[in-house]
């Protein structure tokens, strides 16, 4: 049998953060969903149709690429890296990133973070995709305000916890995120 594939690797992931949070989150992760596929974010949003948990209607409010994909019931958070993309999905407010670990740049990630996250990380590409998964699931304005901290390991493969610093007066439910450094990708799930 030959090497796994993205697909295979990101549902490992996610079968994983199922059973350690006891929070749902499913998703696909395609090589047809990255960047570099003109009609991507078409490509995605179809995929999430094809999961046959939408009515017609979300299904139709869903291929306006304008808005944030979010029905009644479920919460989606979309991302893709030029090699691969795709979404997770959760009867949980969620947000997710995915990212080639070598294209993170450390300069980048300094102007949106503060020292003591830097300096608390366990890498780079760690951080950036944390905080792209906390500011998607928190819809902030600006990356500086997603705040990340507390990281521990866990026993699965690269994958750390964390938490967030939630900006003044918000609650977070749950606050609980994933991230794992994989074959040259690193992705991030965040629960709210």
């Amino acid at each position: 049998m030959g090497n796994p594939s993205f697909t295979d690797l990101f549902n490992q992931f996610a079968a994983f953060v199922e059973r350690d949070s006891g929070l749902m989150a499913s998703g696909l992760i395609l090589e047809e969903f990255s960047s570099q596929n003109p009609v991507h974010r078409l490509n995605i949003r179809m995929g999430i149709i094809e999961s046959n948990v939408l009515t017609p209607q979300e299904n139709e409010l869903l291929l306006d690429l304008n808005n944030r994909p979010k029905t009644a019931d479920w919460n989606f958070s979309i991302s893709h890296s030029d090699k691969i993309g795709g979404y997770i999905q959760s009867d949980q407010i969620i947000g997710m990133d995915i990212e080639r670990s070598d294209r993170v740049q450390k300069k980048v990630v300094e102007r949106v973070s503060s020292a003591i996250e830097m300096s608390e990380a366990p890498g780079t590409d760690y951080l950036w995709t944390a905080k792209e998964a906390v500011f998607k699931a928190l819809s902030l304005e600006v990356m500086s305000q997603a705040v990340v901290t507390d990281w521990q390991p866990t026993n699965y493969l690269e994958t750390l916890k964390f938490r967030a610093v939630p900006p003044s007066g918000l609650t977070l439910k749950h606050n609980l995120g994933y991230s794992q450094r994989i074959l040259d990708h690193n992705w991030t799930i965040f629960f709210f």
